[in-house]
């Protein structure tokens, strides 16, 4: 009987955490806001890259109420926990750890068979995708590390004939960032295309 009540404390105590969690959870999220005229229904990641003007980073574009009104008359808006972005104007080596950037640009030689030039354009003697080892992604990190990691995104990008590869390997080596933001104008960029988007009434 008395293994029994502690039993019972027990996976009392463990439910009251697991909810004490979730409320935390929720509370700590804030909600963001896109506007544009075409009407925006889901993240697609076709729109996530602009060239060389991604200036918060590779992503879909989110800010305030507000802000987003100045876009467009179609206002959607996703609920995001702020600890899933990250300062795009951060230097790389203090947001992403070497062994996963060494995934992303294994998976990227993977996808894209000219992906590797851009060793040999940062001095790293290779002559084909398949001459490009781990150890020579991380002589990549270390000269990589000291930059902005929006500018970081871009470049990476821009090696791809798809940018859609470099989207979609960072939500698979790097999930747990889920876009970048920049603190002076408050955007954040969106990178992970799987939140749900709420429509707003104007």
């Amino acid at each position: 009987m008395l293994k029994k009540y502690y039993k019972s404390a027990y996976s009392m105590k463990t439910y009251k955490s697991f909810i004490s969690n979730a409320i935390l959870t929720e509370s700590s999220n804030i909600r963001i806001y896109h506007g544009d005229n075409y009407g925006t229904k889901k993240l697609d990641r076709k729109l996530m890259f602009h060239g060389g003007n991604n200036q918060v980073g590779i992503g879909i574009y989110f800010g305030t109420r507000e802000t987003a009104e100045k876009y467009g008359k179609h206002i959607v808006s996703i609920s995001i926990n702020p600890k899933n972005f990250k300062d795009g104007h951060a230097p790389m080596g203090k947001i992403i750890k070497e062994n996963k950037f060494v995934c992303l640009c294994r998976y990227l030689n993977k996808d894209d068979e000219n992906f590797w030039m851009i060793l040999t354009d940062y001095g790293i003697e290779v002559y084909d995708s398949s001459e490009a080892k781990q150890y020579h992604f991380q002589k990549l990190y270390q000269f990589m590390k000291d930059e902005e990691i929006r500018n970081v995104q871009i470049e990476l990008a821009q090696y791809c004939a798809d940018p859609m590869y470099l989207i979609s390997n960072w939500n698979v080596c790097l999930s747990h960032i889920h876009g970048l933001y920049e603190k002076n104008t408050g955007f954040y960029s969106v990178i992970r295309d799987n939140y749900r988007v709420r429509q707003e009434k104007n």
